[in-house]
């Protein structure tokens, strides 16, 4: 038998002298392109050319309350650059691809110790949250990663202050290197906040970031994003939102005869197609 290989599909012919032989096997749902904005019906149409990865990070579509510490310690002002003003651009963006009809959004700063700047129940509007942010003071202090994990377990995340308990809780610490403040306490603060049903995700800012102990203060230590500078976090935004927001990308379908894979994942070009395989 011989084969041959075509764009969507292939087709096959016996050689001379031999017929196929019908084996009552088939797999008639496979070996198919099947669009995926037919099985996401509800996609917009500005996303149909995204990439996967963008298209999962493009709106989050999953309920969450969202606690983010940002880091106000005196290491954000060096070599006469101060790089507060860049963090909290880097928060306002990552607020803007969410929405607040689903996540709420607490923010709390550390430096010496930490303060809660607004709770999960004190906006219900992004641009509320991003002129909010705009009006966070720096604090040119010492860093106190502990203090910051404490509060958001003990107060933040707590029904007085908005939280609710139907909808996952999810930690973003941004940082840019170890604390110097209650240091042996930072890992088990992380551990009592993950225990306490919270996933925490490190964002880890310039090469004086411990990566292996943002590692293990992560939920998931695949989901750790390090960037070398400060000029570098706002493109790493969407890796922010994609770990933050479980993928909404459907579950493709599948047989005892046939697998599917999204056709972007196996070097084609068209990111809302899926392409399925018969098994044998």
């Amino acid at each position: 038998q011989t084969c041959v290989d075509t764009f969507d599909s292939y087709f096959c012919h016996c050689q001379q002298g031999y017929q196929i032989v019908n084996t009552g096997i088939d797999c008639p749902s496979a070996n198919i392109r099947t669009k995926r904005s037919a099985m996401m019906s509800a996609m917009d149409e500005r996303s149909k050319h995204m990439s996967r990865s963008k298209r999962q990070s493009a709106g989050c579509q999953s309920e969450a309350d969202v606690v983010i510490l940002i880091d106000a310690s005196n290491t954000l002002i060096s070599n006469f650059q101060n790089n507060w003003p860049v963090q909290l651009d880097f928060v306002k963006n990552l607020v803007g691809q969410l929405d607040l009809s689903r996540q709420r959004v607490a923010v709390i700063r550390y430096g010496n110790s930490a303060n809660i700047e607004f709770t999960l129940d004190s906006y219900s509007r992004v641009d509320d949250v991003q002129r909010a942010i705009d009006n966070i003071i720096f604090l040119n202090q010492a860093s106190n990663t502990a203090a910051a994990f404490r509060l958001a377990r003990t107060v933040v995340l707590s029904q007085q202050f908005g939280d609710r308990a139907s909808v996952d809780n999810v930690v973003v610490l941004l940082t840019d290197g170890p604390a110097d403040v209650e240091v042996a306490n930072t890992e088990p603060e992380a551990q009592l906040l993950k225990n306490a049903g919270a996933t925490i995700i490190p964002v880890g800012i310039t090469n004086r970031v411990d990566l292996g102990q943002l590692q293990r203060i992560a939920s998931n230590p695949n989901d750790v994003v390090t960037v070398p500078d400060f000029q570098s976090l706002n493109g790493r935004t969407s890796d922010v939102v994609s770990n933050l927001c479980p993928s909404t990308s459907p579950t493709l379908p599948q047989s005892e005869n046939f697998y599917c894979r999204w056709y972007a994942d196996i070097g084609g070009l068209e990111a809302d197609t899926v392409m399925c395989f018969c098994k044998f």
